[in-house]
């Protein structure tokens, strides 16, 4: 699935992944002793999640992401929304997103595997 996402012309190979240990130095920098360390991204997207409903469209993630101090194209945007998921409207379930970059990559998959796939 990664290696789809890496296609994009405008994002490229390896791209996301930097961009992804970024984020996270960047959240590890940012969080105050004994806070949870998911909580600077958890304000900084609630701040952009105007109807709080949990989401953001790729404009609000993008802005958020200035916000905290991280520049993301569009381009990477939606290569992270492909990989993190989004729901038919387009828009990203930004806990979904705040667990997958702040668990990493083995955790993710030993998750993946728990999920059902296909007719239920």
């Amino acid at each position: 699935k990664e290696a789809l996402l890496e296609q994009n012309p405008s994002c490229p190979p390896g791209r996301i992944q930097h961009l992804e240990d970024s984020m996270r130095k960047l959240v590890m920098k940012k969080r105050v002793l004994h806070e949870k360390i998911e909580l600077p991204l958890e304000r900084a997207f609630n701040h952009y999640d105007t109807n709080n409903n949990g989401k953001l469209d790729t404009r609000r993630f993008i802005a958020a992401w200035v916000r905290l101090g991280i520049k993301v194209t569009e381009a990477e945007a939606h290569a992270i929304f492909n990989k993190f998921g989004k729901d038919k409207d387009g828009c990203m379930p930004y806990k979904v997103f705040i667990s997958g970059l702040m668990l990493g990559k083995a955790r993710l998959l030993g998750m993946a595997s728990d999920v059902q796939k296909g007719a239920f």
